[in-house]
């Protein structure tokens, strides 16, 4: 298996509580509002550049957010310096085990703002979310290459589950 695109699901039940949320100081949290997609385009591709996957364009955030059934503005948040998108993270749907559960979606940090602790605040703030809008259950796909993803989503609870024929 290579490493490199090897990827892995997370888990973790919502019914165990969640650490007290506060944005990192000198930053804000907030909801993605309409006409903000192109600033979040940007900031997704400065976060997942150095992947070097092909840039996201407005088709590809439409194709994955506003066409879903369940899609709301209010389930996308951003972290900001000033005015300057730095972070994002979705308190996504998916459909696992035949069931709807919550979905940690889409967690990225502008390279040039990591280690201020955002990915921790910003995954928080979506599953607080998940919490708030009734899931018993938050799940996320990551890559077991992505060593500091994977050891912030077990600080948040999270632990490697297997992937199931229907998911």
């Amino acid at each position: 298996m290579n490493n490199r695109t090897s990827s892995i699901r997370m888990h973790r039940s919502l019914s165990d509580s969640l650490p007290e949320y506060k944005a990192p100081e000198d930053f804000t949290i907030r909801t993605l509002q309409p006409g903000e997609e192109e600033e979040w385009i940007r900031m997704k591709n400065e976060a997942f550049g150095e992947e070097g996957g092909k840039p996201w364009t407005i088709d590809n955030f439409h194709a994955t957010f506003t066409r879903e059934p369940y899609c709301d503005y209010k389930r996308i948040f951003v972290a900001l310096k000033g005015d300057y998108m730095v972070a994002t993270a979705s308190a996504w749907e998916a459909r696992y085990g035949g069931k709807a559960v919550g979905l940690i979606h889409w967690v990225g940090t502008d390279p040039k703002y990591r280690g201020h602790g955002l990915g921790y605040a910003i995954s928080l703030r979506a599953l607080k979310e998940l919490v708030a809008r009734g899931y018993a259950d938050a799940y996320l796909n990551t890559a077991l290459w992505r060593e500091p993803a994977v050891r912030l989503y077990k600080r948040l609870g999270f632990r490697i589950t297997p992937k199931t024929e229907d998911t």
